[in-house]
């Protein structure tokens, strides 16, 4: 068994190393092992996060470079569920805490339910976000009209808390490159509830 490494060198100057274990004959697919599906989960995740860093270190710049999150207010995220079959509908609700904690979403997990209602619930899930994206696409084409420039971003939606891993409601997160750019365009053009605009740090590599 030996160790191989691959050398990616991005656009700013970052070295990104990823390392992999081979037998010494790479030739001979006997013996591998299959990856478990958790294990799977999280290599794809590392992939997913390297993929992203490449992307911003060689894309953007502090100069230029915004961190956008578009949130969902009350009005615009029934607006989105109320466009969902009746199924989906019911499990959204169910998701959902009391009226009076606007904003929060009952913390969830598949090993929770029957596996059929953990795909279910997945699927709705989906489905939301998948409506989100959208409302989230049509937002950068009407800002691609009204700026006279170029526009980098980099569509992120996610319905999880990153620090405890819980079920939240569905937000975008955009890192965002145009000169100049109007930060009052910005939030002028996205009609469902807020945006939290930040300058990129200046920094060396983004993968943080």
């Amino acid at each position: 068994m030996k160790i191989m490494e691959k050398l990616y060198k991005c656009k700013n100057g970052i070295e990104e190393k990823t390392q992999f274990f081979v037998g010494d004959n790479t030739r001979v697919h006997r013996g591998w092992r299959k990856a478990s599906k958790e294990r799977k989960q999280e290599q794809n995740m590392q992939s997913c996060v390297r993929k992203v860093a490449r992307i911003l270190n060689c894309n953007y710049d502090h100069k230029n470079g915004l961190l956008l999150t578009l949130d969902m207010d009350e009005i615009g995220i029934n607006k989105l569920i109320s466009k969902l079959t009746a199924e989906q509908q019911e499990i959204l609700r169910k998701l959902r805490t009391p009226l009076g904690q606007i904003g929060t979403w009952a913390a969830v997990g598949k090993r929770k339910y029957p596996d059929s209602l953990g795909e279910a619930i997945e699927a709705a899930l989906q489905a939301l976000r998948a409506a989100v994206d959208h409302q989230v696409t049509l937002w950068l084409r009407r800002i691609k009209r009204k700026y006279d420039g170029k526009i980098k971003a980099l569509i992120v939606v996610s319905d999880m808390d990153h620090e405890t891993g819980e079920l939240v409601r569905c937000h975008a997160h955009i890192p965002l490159m145009a000169e100049g750019i109007s930060w009052d365009l910005l939030r002028k053009e996205w009609k469902l509830g807020s945006v939290d605009i930040r300058q990129f740090r200046n920094q060396p590599d983004y993968t943080p």
